[in-house]
């Protein structure tokens, strides 16, 4: 018993003594935490601070309280920047940026070590790009758009950063940066409310970036890709009508009474495809080159009009086919990829097709699904390349009369309208920004006049050639996508003119074939071709 009180009396010594030895700061070493409370201490705060855009600081706020926070930076390893200007002078600025509650300015600091990959936003000035090596200083927790940089992140206009640059860091493990709450910030009436969470860490390597981006490129990606999907789902719509004027011309070629095999043919079974260009501007002032193409097959049968004589004929018919629309932005080279891949149904009626007034009356319905994909350059080479998909739907009338003579020329007047709708649910891009279709309806019409001439009238060996000029005028609004809050707009031309030439030719008794080629100009410029094969049976 007496050797066990010695050795505790003992140890309880050596440890008296090791405690006397050792430095005071390392027994009771001051945090942030403990500055911090000593600020918040006195809720009282003045709103007025000279030479601050801080808003609402508290009173315990001193240069001595911030001066102990310095030494706590310092010793961190946190970039001299934070707390010094340029020439070496202090400067307490950067503490203001920074709160502990909402609405206030105490200058309440997290001192940030990273134990995994972190990945952080920094929005800049536009047409300034960032030096390698160096990718400023302050960064958000998260993607915003300008209007939630300027609030959440209490980034006033009045500094002069119209916030048109995008960087997108991953920061590795192991690297320690200053950490907190946006404080609100006011500066000549501008109030921005702060409260995101935001850091600090200056000379980011370039090595880091995973994106740099131009923000009305990166916006633009967007709102053109609905414009191009309209394209896309438009020209396979186009082309079904060129299909049925086809299926008209067919329809009205006499064939001899008695040829009871003609008469009967009811069944068609068609295949299509077209292609081109059709570049235009948009009101902006953006150049884009366009190109369309794709391929249509689809099967139809009459449903009257089997019998010489009959008062009309009518037609319903299935279809599915492809339009693709790539294009290209000639300033900013941001690539818009839409493939629409439809199915639908179409029918036709034509009223007295043989007599010398015909009417005609058409209607398509498609609907299918929307493969996008955007590609966006970027500086220093980190660009975005962003898939996505939606649905569309595209619904055509078509009305007009034929006035024909029996030397083979007929003249047409027509009128169509054409309704596209893209559906897209909300999701969020690459770069984790909250992406919305605001609006992507288009209406157009077509006013139009079709002259054509019967150049052969043998009984299996018809041919004829057209030519049509039309105007197109599209009624629709801008197209708009909202990023994160910023409204990305593509709005063209509403007018374009078109001038088409084709031929209709009867192979045999029951094959066809069609081919046009196409001059549109004005709002749209560029050829656009087309060929089909039609069998009967």
């Amino acid at each position: 018993m007496k050797m066990m009180c010695r050795r505790s009396s003992f140890l309880a010594g050596l440890l008296i003594g090791l405690h006397l030895l050792l430095p005071l700061p390392l027994v009771s070493a001051e945090t942030m935490t403990d500055i911090d409370r000593e600020i918040q201490a006195n809720p009282a705060f003045k709103t007025e601070p000279d030479g601050y855009d801080a808003y609402n600081i508290y009173e315990g706020v001193t240069n001595i309280r911030l001066d102990r926070k310095i030494s706590l930076l310092m010793a961190a390893g946190i970039n001299p920047r934070f707390f010094q200007s340029a020439s070496g002078v202090r400067d307490y600025t950067n503490f203001y940026s920074f709160t502990g509650l909402a609405g206030v300015t105490d200058t309440r600091l997290d001192i940030v070590t990273t134990n995994s990959t972190l990945r952080l936003y920094r929005r800049g000035n536009s047409g300034y790009k960032e030096a390698v090596g160096y990718l400023g200083s302050w960064w958000g927790d998260r993607y915003r758009g300008i209007q939630g940089s300027r609030d959440e992140q209490a980034i006033l206009a009045a500094w002069g950063s119209d916030l048109q640059r995008i960087y997108v860091i991953d920061m590795p493990a192991g690297y320690t940066l200053v950490g907190g709450l946006a404080a609100p910030m006011e500066n000549n009436g501008e109030f921005r409310n702060g409260g995101a969470y935001q850091y600090y860490y200056r000379g980011a390597s370039s090595g880091w970036l995973v994106y740099a981006l131009y923000a009305p490129d990166y916006l633009k990606s967007y709102s053109g890709a609905i414009t191009s999907a309209q394209k896309a789902g438009r020209s396979i719509a186009t082309d079904l009508g060129d299909h049925l004027n086809q299926t008209r011309y067919a329809a009205s070629a006499k064939h001899p009474a008695d040829d009871g095999e003609a008469i009967e043919r009811a069944g068609e079974f068609w295949l299509r495809g077209f292609g081109g260009n059709l570049d235009y501007n948009e009101n902006d002032g953006s150049s884009v080159n366009s190109q369309t193409g794709g391929m249509s097959i689809g099967w139809q049968r009459m449903l009257s009009g089997k019998h010489a004589g009959d008062p009309s004929r009518s037609y319903l018919g299935l279809m599915v086919g492809q339009g693709v629309n790539l294009q290209k932005y000639d300033t900013s080279y941001v690539e818009n990829d839409s493939r629409a891949t439809v199915g639908g149904v179409y029918g036709l009626y034509m009223q007295n097709p043989e007599s010398p007034s015909s009417w005609y009356g058409s209607c398509s319905f498609l609907y299918g699904g929307l493969s996008l994909n955007n590609t966006v350059p970027g500086e220093l080479g980190y660009g975005l390349d962003q898939k996505y998909d939606g649905n569309i739907s595209v619904l055509t009338v078509e009305n007009g009369i034929s006035f024909s003579r029996d030397n083979g020329w007929s003249i047409e007047p027509q009128l169509q309208l054409s309704y596209t709708r893209i559906y897209q649910s909300d999701f969020n891009d690459n770069l984790g920004a909250r992406v919305s279709l605001e609006q992507g309806d288009a209406f157009w019409g077509r006013l139009g006049l079709e002259v054509r001439k019967k150049l052969s009238t043998s009984d299996y060996r018809k041919l004829s050639a057209w030519t049509r000029i039309s105007y197109v005028h599209d009624f629709s609004d801008p197209n708009e996508v909202s990023v994160a809050g910023d409204l990305a707009v593509s709005e063209l031309d509403p007018n374009i003119y078109v001038l088409a030439v084709g031929t209709d030719l009867e192979l045999k008794q029951r094959w066809f074939l069609q081919g046009q080629i196409a001059e549109v100009f004005d709002g749209e410029r560029g050829l656009q071709g087309s060929l089909a094969l039609k069998y009967t049976w």
